[in-house]
C-alpha cells in the first residue's frame, strides 16, 4: 500500500465518535476506485469502518475537503452528519 503506487495514505488505529476507523486520504484529487475498492474489502474483513478523503479543487488549489464513510448505516449516515473539515485536518 504505497502510496505511490495506490495513490493513498491509510492511518490505522484512529478513533471517531467511538467507532475505531481506518481513514484514507487521497495522494491526489481523489483514492483510485480500484484502491478504495480493496479498502473497502480489507474494512469489511477487518469489521472497521472507513472514512475516505476527497479533495475539492478550484482554480488549481485544493478549496475543501468530502468525507466519505464505508461500514453500519449510521456509521455512514453520521459520517455524512457530523463529520467536519476541522475533525479530518486535525489528524
Amino acid at each position: 500500500m504505497r502510496p505511490d503506487r495506490a495513490g493513498v495514505i491509510v492511518v490505522l488505529g484512529r478513533k471517531w465518535l467511538g467507532h475505531e476507523v481506518i481513514y484514507a486520504w487521497p495522494v491526489g484529487d481523489a483514492i483510485p476506485k480500484i484502491t478504495l475498492e480493496w479498502l473497502e474489502g480489507y474494512a469489511k474483513s477487518e469489521n472497521k469502518p472507513l472514512i475516505s478523503i476527497e479533495h475539492q479543487l478550484k482554480a488549481g488549489e485544493y478549496t475543501d475537503m468530502t468525507a466519505t464513510g464505508f461500514g453500519p448505516p449510521a456509521f455512514v449516515e453520521s459520517v455524512q452528519k457530523e463529520l467536519r473539515l476541522e475533525d479530518v485536518t486535525a489528524m
